[in-house]
């Protein structure tokens, strides 16, 4: 099964880097993780913020990304500025996983901070 959105661990570890939480579109509610839609509503302090692939694609950095799908799953590559930026090593079933990694490893790599592509 695909999920809707990062799990409570994807969601911290964003939230540690320095993503936005503004720009999450969900939330995990209470000790239970009960899954709402955050549109309607602005997030509490006992709330997780959560991200679609929608949203987690809407935080990426100008460039072109592409996604090649086989029987295996997903791989991702990132394009900008002419060069490669990250390319997956590995295929996953669900699409909303390698955009959470492309995400952390532009953070990690410098290329993003606190939600906004660096020049």
């Amino acid at each position: 099964m695909n999920p809707k959105a990062t799990t409570i661990e994807q969601s911290l570890k964003l939230l540690e880097l320095g993503l936005d939480p503004k720009s999450a579109d969900f939330a995990w509610v209470g000790e239970d993780g009960c899954f709402v839609n955050t549109s309607s509503c602005e997030l509490k302090d006992t709330e997780t913020p959560a991200w679609s692939l929608e949203a987690l694609i809407d935080t990426l950095p100008p460039g072109k990304a592409f996604i090649f799908t086989g029987r295996l799953g997903y791989r991702v590559s990132f394009f900008a500025i002419g060069r490669s930026f990250y390319q997956s090593t590995s295929y996953s079933k669900s699409l909303l996983n390698q955009v959470f990694e492309l995400v952390v490893w532009l953070f990690e790599n410098g290329y993003m901070r606190k939600g906004v592509f660096k020049d």
